[in-house]
């Protein structure tokens, strides 16, 4: 997928017994400096929906 810069929230959303839950959300701002991203989401038992999201550069800066 490729975005245009701009600002974008980002909701991980799951349907539970016909209810929409938010399990988490994150703001990302793209400009023209800004790398390749992979979007990881997984468990975290610490967060209070039980998972989180976070993005980390697909390639290392130089």
């Amino acid at each position: 997928m490729t975005l245009l810069n701009n600002t974008y929230d980002i909701y991980a959303i799951a349907t539970i017994d016909g209810t929409d839950i938010v399990l988490d959300s994150l703001n990302m701002v793209l400009g023209e400096n800004s790398q390749e991203q992979f979007l990881i989401f997984e468990q975290d038992d610490s967060a209070s929906s039980g998972y989180q999201m976070f993005l980390v550069n697909q390639k290392k800066s130089d």
